[in-house]
Formats: structure tokens, C-alpha cells, sequence
């Protein structure tokens, strides 16, 4: 009975380190979760903190570039083609009721012809200049220095006046073509002006507005 007695306390004895052993082992198990967590919280919060970083360098960086632009286009701006437009007036047509009907057919409007003189004040040579407009009744474009002169033959309507490598100081003429029925006697009419450099690539589109004077 003694040596059963001492193998049974043996045996509880084993037990019972075996037991505390398992239990250390799982608080040891317990802690590294926690640390694990802790570090993958930890990890999160670096990740999101390096891409708010980012971001934000991204956000510097595109300011930058911004800014960079703006100060060139002001720049480029500044380098370019300055005009006045001198004076606007009508051009009159005496034409038959017929061809004035045959007009009206093909375009859809009663002409009222004006003329501005534009010119070239100051800034770079220019390869081109392409006039177009905004006005009360507009209805398209007509250009002088292709007009017959002849007063029975109204000119042809056209999207712009194209005027190549104009001279700086010269003084060239565009036509306004409007609705009778449509504007009002003394409306203004703003000129569209989109220049290209003689050499480079620059653009540059400049707004000027006239009243339109008694016919001549």
C-alpha cells in the first residue's frame, strides 16, 4: 500500500507541474497574441501615417508644379502680342431685292457688314492671327481684303479672318457679319484674336471690344 500511496502522490505531483507548466505556457501564448496584435496595430498605424505622408508630398509636390506652370503661363502672358482695335463701321451693299433674297436663302439672316481695324501695338513677331468674334446677331466673318468692292456682291461668309505673319504697326481690316433682325443699332461687337508665335510654340488669345459707328 505505501508504494502504491507514493507512485498515486508521485503521480499527482507530476500532474500538477505538468499543469502549471500548460498554464504558464498558455499566459506565455496569451502575451505573444498581444504582442503580435500590438505590433500589427502598431504596423497599421506606421502604413497609414507613411501614406498620409505621401500624400501629402504628392499634394507639395503638385502645388509646385502648379505654381511652376503659373508663373510660366504669366510669363508667356506677359511676352505676348498686345492690338487695338481702332475703329468699327458698316459696310453697305446696294444690292437688288433678288440677290438679297438669294442671301437670305443660303445663310439665313438679313447682312449687316461692319469693318474694325486691328493692329498690332506691341510683343513678338507673330505667324498668324485668326479673328473671329462675339456680338449681338453674329453670324460669321467676312473678309475685306478679299472683298470685290463692288457694291452689288455681298462677300462670303467665313468662320475667321486669317491674317499671316502680320507686321507689328500695320494696320489690317476685319469684317463682323450680323443679323439685321437680331441686333440692337449701336450693340458692340468683341473681337476674338488667337496668335501663334513666328518662332515657337507659344499661343496666346486676346479679347477687343468695339461700338460700330454710322455707315461710311
Amino acid at each position: 500500500m505505501d508504494g502504491e500511496l507514493v507512485t498515486a502522490v508521485a503521480a499527482a505531483g507530476i500532474s500538477g507541474v505538468a499543469a502549471g507548466i500548460a498554464a504558464w505556457q498558455a499566459v506565455i501564448a496569451r502575451r505573444q497574441a498581444r504582442t503580435a496584435e500590438e505590433a500589427a496595430h502598431l504596423a497599421e498605424r506606421q502604413a497609414a501615417a507613411a501614406d498620409r505622408q505621401a500624400r501629402s508630398a504628392e499634394a507639395q509636390v503638385e502645388l509646385m508644379r502648379q505654381q511652376i506652370e503659373g508663373e510660366e503661363a504669366a510669363r508667356r502672358d506677359t511676352r505676348g502680342p498686345e492690338f487695338t482695335a481702332d475703329r468699327a463701321w458698316r459696310r453697305s451693299y446696294r444690292t437688288t431685292l433678288a440677290e438679297l433674297n438669294a442671301y437670305i436663302q443660303r445663310h439665313g439672316h438679313r447682312p449687316r457688314f461692319e469693318r474694325v481695324k486691328v493692329q498690332q501695338v506691341d510683343g513678338p513677331r507673330l505667324a498668324f492671327i485668326r479673328v473671329s468674334a462675339r456680338a449681338e446677331g453674329y453670324c460669321g466673318m467676312w473678309d475685306p481684303q478679299a472683298d470685290s468692292g463692288i457694291d452689288d456682291e455681298p462677300p462670303a461668309v467665313i468662320d475667321h479672318v486669317e491674317i499671316l505673319r502680320p507686321v507689328p504697326g500695320q494696320t489690317y481690316m476685319v469684317g463682323v457679319i450680323r443679323d439685321v433682325d437680331a441686333v440692337q443699332e449701336d450693340a458692340p461687337i468683341q473681337l476674338i484674336l488667337d496668335c501663334k508665335d513666328l518662332d515657337s510654340d507659344d499661343t496666346w488669345r486676346r479679347h477687343k471690344t468695339r461700338l460700330v459707328e454710322p455707315l461710311e
